[in-house]
């Protein structure tokens, strides 16, 4: 009985630390690394490479890190989750102090990323 709670702990702990808000966090504090890493969450629906973090795949960035204290975010609706990221992505750039956004639609952005 001991093992299976040890091992349900584990799991727990692990999934924890898996959650969007964990990702897009991860995400905020990789930008000080120089963009060295990518990251997920435990399902892969939000996700970061280098300076940019997306949702649900390449074809729906949430944002471009663009230095300092400046973003560029994808306004665009797409599904009431991504809609949920792009609350809780916003909120968290503002915690830590980036708050110069420039919103854009997803057409645009893919534009500016093709640059």
């Amino acid at each position: 009985m001991s093992g299976s709670w040890c091992i349900l702990y584990i799991l727990t702990v692990i999934l924890k630390g898996m959650t969007n808000q964990k990702t897009v966090q991860d995400w905020i504090n990789n930008l000080d690394t120089g963009y060295k890493l990518d990251g997920h969450n435990s399902t892969k629906s939000i996700f970061w490479h280098g300076d940019k973090l997306y949702s649900y795949g390449y074809h729906f960035p949430l944002a471009w890190y663009q230095g300092g204290r400046s973003v560029v975010l994808n306004v665009s609706k797409y599904s009431t989750t991504t809609s949920h990221h792009q609350s809780m992505l916003k909120a968290e750039l503002e915690d830590h102090c980036i708050d110069e956004f420039h919103e854009v639609e997803t057409k645009e952005f893919l534009e500016l990323l093709d640059r």
